[in-house]
């Protein structure tokens, strides 16, 4: 057995062709990954020259890292010194987490913050942050899927964001009683989810009862690709949303939904949209407009007319008007060529069209 000693805290060890970590004579884990670079003298110096983080040259790569799995073999033993210099250049470093992927470097930086390495205790929120603000696509995600932003107080989370980002935050407040950014820190991700890339914001996700409104100021987010709300008091959408331009997908189901802003036609990129389990009554002719739509889900709610606009969707593939008040199916319906899946179940239609049954393309119809 092989073993080097990093600091006080930190010890390496080869044990059975495995290099091991070790905390306070602990285990801790096991090192998986090796980064290897080849060429010539004055390219890995001009590689070195441009090197900014262990995270973002490991996702320029791929699996083939992993040392049994990589076409270069190298000893355990050689392997093991390799493992050693690296944690040895990241102590001495002040705990840089830019020298370790950050799948390492967070987690032990954690560990030793938690036996009291006082270093490790001063920098401990300043990587946090530092990484964060990095835009490393993912390494934000690790953030925030990890949980490392639940150890930053209240002012050093306002530090990851911008004004107009804290604007639309603080209106999410005002109007609910709760902050997003805040909140994201105590909850699963499926409760209240915030996804960056590049410092923007793409994502949002709000499974949470207290929401009642969106702040009019969320049409700001211009970058947002994805948003999910259910299971929440929300009643009404604000006119902004139809600001969101780089909008795909829009899960509103299972909400208080009365209505339909007119604007909803403005989504011209939106792929799916589900308002499923909600209270709507009646349709915007303008979602007719919505001419990148392939998936519409108005299942369980009040419907009882459809407007003729509807078969203006001809890129829509799945369409569920189940569980409604449905009586009378447009004659428009029939230029939907590429619907696949078309469910019209427990509504109060005497009479199913005969062109319903002749569009080639459905696989899946239910009509009873």
């Amino acid at each position: 057995m092989r073993e080097f000693r990093v600091n006080e805290y930190l010890t390496v060890k080869l044990e059975d062709d495995n290099t091991n970590i070790y905390v306070n004579k602990k285990y801790f884990r096991q090192c998986m990954y090796l980064l290897l670079k080849k060429g010539k003298i004055d390219e890995i110096n001009d590689y070195l020259d441009h090197f900014k983080s262990v995270d973002e040259e490991f996702d320029r790569l791929d699996n083939s890292l992993k040392r049994r799995e990589r076409e270069i073999f190298i000893l355990p033993e050689e392997e093991f010194w390799a493992h050693c210099s690296n944690l040895q250049i990241w102590a001495e470093n002040n705990y840089d987490s830019n020298l370790l992927h950050s799948n390492l470097a967070f987690p032990l930086l954690k560990e030793l913050v938690n036996i009291g390495d006082v270093k490790a205790i001063k920098v401990f929120k300043e990587e946090i942050v530092k990484r964060f603000k990095s835009e490393v696509h993912s390494v934000v995600l690790f953030l925030i899927n990890e949980g490392y932003l639940g150890f930053l107080n209240y002012e050093e989370l306002w530090t990851l964001f911008n004004k107009q980002q804290k604007k639309i935050f603080l209106e999410f407040e005002r109007l609910n009683g709760f902050n997003p950014l805040i909140n994201v820190r105590s909850f699963n991700k499926d409760k209240i989810d915030i996804e960056f890339k590049n410092g923007k914001i793409i994502k949002l996700v709000f499974n949470y009862e207290k929401l009642k409104k969106l702040p009019e100021n969320i049409g700001s987010f211009k970058d947002v690709n994805e948003i999910t709300i259910k299971n929440t008091q929300l009643k009404c959408l604000p006119n902004s949303i139809s600001e969101l331009s780089s909008i795909r997908n829009l899960d509103l189901r299972s909400n208080k939904i009365n209505s339909i802003i007119n604007k909803i036609g403005d989504l011209r990129h939106l792929n799916l949209l589900d308002l499923s389990d909600n209270q709507l009554k009646e349709l915007p002719n303008s979602i007719g407009e919505l001419e990148s739509l392939k998936e519409l889900y108005l299942n369980e709610n009040y419907i009882f007319e459809l407007p003729n606009s509807l078969g203006n969707l001809r890129n829509l593939t799945h369409l569920d008007l189940s569980f409604n008040e449905i009586t009378h199916i447009p004659e428009t319906l029939r230029n939907l060529k590429n619907l696949k899946t078309l469910n019209l179940s427990n509504n109060h239609i005497d009479k199913i069209p005969k062109f319903i049954k002749k569009l080639k393309t459905i696989n899946s119809l239910v009509i009873i």
